[in-house]
């Protein structure tokens, strides 16, 4: 069979090559170092002279002591920067089944070394954010040479013995410089540099002057932009929320107060208070509207949406959120759906946090909390994490930590990089709604089976397995999970197991379901019921992820006389991939599921691929879940 491997960016996919059987051969490890000692920093060299008969050596596998390990034939560069005794230890596996030999030898590593002295200056003396500073190493080192440099400007490096660097904010920042000379010897110095504020220019493009007859005064609010940044919105105390351009043009105002809004503070100076308005992506400007302060009497509060931009100022809807009800200093908080405020009663205090349609200004939600007298929602912007990604997601070059991970894993030799994600993340709010639960971040069946008939497309297209072989929906029984159930999701960990939602809970089994035998163990011939793996706890309520699909075991296999596709096949997965082996299982014969993060026995990947005898590995991950538990697994 071709050699075929795929990792997922999203969904990590692996494929491995068809398995020979194993013959009789003897594999003799062996090895030889240029000397017994060496100082810190010199150069190891080492020569493998392993032999093979009947065979050839497959992998060598290098323990250089401390933890390091390498596959290389012969490992170049290798050097030790701190003495003591080192074992390296040599196994080498033949091409045929898993024929090991291992030889080892100790070496000596002594310390004659002097370390190097760490020193830099920089020009200007005094520094300001916003120029450019000039550092100049000086370092030096009694018996050797200084050989690499890094320098750390609070939490930007560099490499470069005389690098030039612009402060971006003023404060004290820690610059350090750490070198290595020729025999891997390393000194630091540290100091604290007073950045001091730099020149500042600031230019008046426009302002309004605000008064007792027409607007009142602004208080306690701040200006809100308009998503294209052509308009500016200010409420203030006279009830009134302004619109300007960006020139200062006043193009309009809106009357906060007209239904029935007021109040005043104990001094009588306040009538109103208007907070910092919330402008939608759509352009609707949220305004809210009212103040009371105890003993003031009964005032009413009111909540408005009104058109935005040149041609707006009209009321879309208006709320009374009743008397009693107090704001200060708060702004509506927007999403796709809705709008959240923190109402304040008076004069108890009490705070109530609601939630809003934000198409028809209905309350939807009611909660009473006890944070105070004075509260605040910050507006929010749709997808706002996915606006600031470029800044505080992505690397020197620009890239998203995925693109990032795709393009590193482009750049290996037999890769071929398969995303599952477009059909999750297409269509409407609704559309991509259906694939997930509510209250959990994992996807449902739906979800799961759109990912996974996804990536058997993919597959079929580099032609691993036949188009033919793509599951279709037809080819499963669709149901429900019935009457009053309700699902608790992996969310609720965040929220101490405080809530749980009725909804549907699609399921999706084979219709071979009854031809499928299930596996506990390597090697195991005894099948065990499809419920020990499958759907074990689907008579709970509320039902969690692991109780509809599969909790994470360390291993179980699935096999299935009927696949389409011959080949046995290896899944080291996450728990996203619970969902989706059933899909799986119907194309490929034999399924073997491993989860590095449970897996109990000895992570031997080798032995994995001959007992179950494997054809294709599937390396089936999450991109937020490329941990280091699969990476330790893999290099076991």
């Amino acid at each position: 069979m071709k050699r075929f491997i795929y990792i997922l960016a999203a969904f990590a996919l692996m494929g491995a090559v068809s398995c020979q059987p194993d013959e009789e051969v003897a594999v003799h490890a062996s090895f030889t170092t240029d000397k017994e000692s060496y100082d810190v920093g010199d150069p190891v060299v080492l020569t493998n002279t392993s032999t093979a008969e009947n065979a050839l050596i497959a992998i060598c596998k290098w323990e250089l002591g401390k933890g390091v390990v390498s596959y290389e034939t012969t490992p170049e560069n290798i050097s030790y920067d701190q003495a003591g005794e080192y074992v390296i230890k040599l196994t080498v596996t033949s091409d045929r089944g898993a024929k090991k030999s291992s030889f080892e030898k100790t070496i000596r590593v002594v310390d004659n070394n002097i370390r190097p002295v760490a020193d830099f200056t920089w020009s200007p003396e005094k520094v300001v954010a916003g120029e450019p500073v000039q550092f100049t190493d000086c370092s030096t080192d009694e018996d050797g040479e200084v050989v690499a440099w890094e320098w750390k400007f609070g939490t930007t490096t560099s490499d470069k013995q005389n690098p030039e660097f612009t402060f971006a904010a003023q404060g004290a920042t820690e610059v350090s410089l750490t070198v290595t000379d020729n025999k891997k010897g390393r000194n630091t110095k540290t100091v604290t540099i007073d950045v001091g504020r730099g020149a500042i220019s600031l230019d008046l493009l426009w302002s309004y002057p605000y008064d007792d007859t027409k607007d009142a005064y602004v208080f306690g609010t701040s200006p809100a932009v308009s998503p294209d940044g052509e308009y500016v919105y200010v409420t203030s105390t006279g009830y009134s929320l302004v619109c300007f351009t960006k020139a200062g043009e006043r193009l309009w105002a809106f009357d906060i107060g007209k239904d029935g809004a007021s109040a005043e503070n104990n001094s009588g100076s306040i009538k109103v208070q208007s907070p910092t308005p919330s402008v939608d992506e759509d352009g609707t400007v949220y305004a809210l509207a009212g103040f009371n302060e105890p003993n003031k009497g009964a005032g009413g509060s009111a909540f408005y949406a009104v058109s935005g931009g040149a041609g707006g100022g009209s009321q879309v809807w208006h709320v009374n959120t009743g008397v009693n009800t107090s704001f200060r200093f708060l702004s509506p908080a927007v999403t796709e759906k809705y709008l959240f405020i923190v109402a304040r009663n008076v004069p108890s205090g009490h705070q109530n946090f609601q939630v809003y349609d934000k198409s028809s200004g209905d309350l939807v939600d009611e909660r009473h909390v006890n944070g105070g007298s004075y509260g605040g929602v910050l507006p929010l912007k749709n997808e706002a994490l996915y606006d600031l990604e470029p800044a505080y997601f992505s690397d020197e070059t620009g890239k998203t930590n995925k693109q990032a991970l795709t393009a590193a894993l482009a750049q290996v030799e037999g890769l071929t990089v398969i995303d599952a994600e477009a059909p999750l993340v297409t269509g409407t709010l609704a559309d991509r709604e259906q694939y997930f639960y509510k209250t959990d971040f994992h996807w449902n069946a739906r979800g799961a089976f759109a990912a996974a008939q996804e990536i058997a497309r993919q597959l079929a297209g580099a032609g691993t397995i036949a188009e033919t072989s793509v599951p279709q929906a037809e080819d499963f029984l669709w149901s429900e999970l019935g009457g009053e159930r309700r699902y608790q999701g992996d969310l609720n960990v965040w929220f101490s197991n405080q809530f749980s939602m009725q909804e549907d809970i699609p399921r999706y089994v084979p219709k071979n379901a009854a031809d499928l035998r299930y596996f506990l163990h390597p090697g195991d011939i005894e099948s065990v019921p499809r419920e020990t793996i499958v759907g074990s706890g689907l008579d709970k309520n509320p039902v969690t992820y692991n109780d509809v699909f599969t909790y994470n075991l360390g291993y179980y296999r699935v096999e299935n006389p009927d696949a389409p596709e011959a080949a046995s096949v290896l899944i080291l997965k996450d728990s996203f991939q619970n969902a989706t082996i059933d899909y799986l299982s119907a194309i490929f014969r034999s399924v073997t599921v491993v989860d590095p993060r449970s897996y109990q026995e000895t992570p031997d990947l080798a032995s994995l691929l001959d007992a179950d005898g494997i054809d294709l590995v599937l390396f089936f991950y999450h991109q937020n879940n490329v941990s280091r538990e699969l990476i330790d697994f893999l290099s076991a």
